[in-house]
Order: structure tokens, then C-alpha cells, then sequence
């Protein structure tokens, strides 16, 4: 009995640690207006940043035809959450692309009258490796708040004991099988 719950143990924690949830960040574009701009682990290749009507100054800013891609610093993927936008002037469009390793995998229109006081656009983009921003319509857009996450990194010794456990519980089912199969001779 001791040994049944010394191995539930070992699984239990083996499959807890081995499945640590992402870790997410809101890009609030609070650094020095450079480009490209890097924050929290990620980068926009083209990002002017400015302190007027934002949500919380100061945020990022697209022009007519202007477009911005979020990637990850060094590659990789990550997940897109959600971010607010807001449309300045004429009434704007905003065009949302999510690539994989540089296929189109999915596109998102957004349109929304002018001097909206802003939206939040919320939907999920899993395990991508880019997001453009194309500001395609006649107005400007400010974005802010981007919420991004990235998978997490099992360190070394947890993935050490789901290596162990795993083994465990093989050589657990083969000593089982044996002793059955013993026993039905």
C-alpha cells in the first residue's frame, strides 16, 4: 500500500509541475519611443508612441496605412489575448492578421467610429508567431494594453521528475502484467 501511494504521489506532482500554465504580459508601451520597440519579452517592428489619447499615456499610434507587427524577441510562439484600441479623426479600420512561421493563419476587421473613447478587442490567437496591425482605414489608431502570453519553460528538474515519474509508472504496469500473467499459470 505504501509504495501505491508513494507512486500517486510522484505522479501527482510529476503532471503538476509538468503542466504549468503560460505566462502572460500587457505590453503598456511605456518605454522611450524607439523602433523597433521591445517590451516584456516581445517586440513591434514599427511602433510610434505617443502620450495623446491613449488609455493610460502613453500608448501606440497608426497612421493611415501604417502597420505594426508584434513577434516575440528571438522567435517563437505565443498566444494574443486582447488589447484596446481607440479611432481618432475619420472613422477608422483596423485590420488584425495572425501568422504562422509566415502563413496568413488568421484576419480580423475592426471598424469603429470616431473619438470612441476606446474599445477592447478580446479574442484568442493560440501558438502563433506574428500579429500585424494595419491601420486601413482613413482615421488614426491608438493601441494600448496588449496582452500577450508565452508558453512556460518547464525547468530541468521538474521535467526530471515527469521523466521519473513517467518511468515509474511504466515499470509499475510491466511489473503488474508480469505478476498477472504469473499468476494466471
Amino acid at each position: 500500500m505504501p509504495s501505491k501511494l508513494g507512486f500517486a504521489a510522484l505522479l501527482a506532482l510529476g503532471l503538476t509541475m509538468g503542466s504549468l500554465p503560460s505566462v502572460a504580459v500587457t505590453i503598456g508601451f511605456d518605454q522611450t519611443n524607439t523602433t523597433p520597440y521591445f517590451e516584456d519579452g516581445f517586440t513591434f517592428d514599427d511602433a510610434r508612441i505617443v502620450s495623446g489619447n491613449c488609455l493610460v499615456a502613453p500608448c501606440m499610434a497608426l497612421n493611415k496605412n501604417e502597420v505594426s507587427t508584434l513577434t516575440r524577441v528571438g522567435g517563437g510562439l505565443f498566444s494574443f489575448n486582447s488589447f484596446w484600441f481607440q479611432t481618432l479623426g475619420q472613422p477608422a479600420e483596423l485590420t488584425i492578421k495572425s501568422f504562422v512561421l509566415g502563413v496568413l493563419a488568421d484576419t480580423f476587421v475592426l471598424t469603429a467610429p470616431h473619438n470612441n473613447g476606446g474599445v477592447v478587442f478580446s479574442h484568442l490567437f493560440s501558438n502563433i508567431t506574428s500579429l500585424q496591425f494595419d491601420n486601413t482605414g482613413t482615421g488614426n489608431v491608438r493601441i494600448d494594453d496588449v496582452v500577450a502570453s508565452t508558453p512556460r519553460v518547464v525547468p530541468l528538474p521538474p521535467a526530471l521528475v515527469l521523466l521519473g515519474t513517467s518511468l515509474i509508472g511504466m515499470g509499475w504496469l510491466a511489473r503488474r502484467r508480469r505478476g498477472k500473467a504469473t499468476a494466471a499459470v
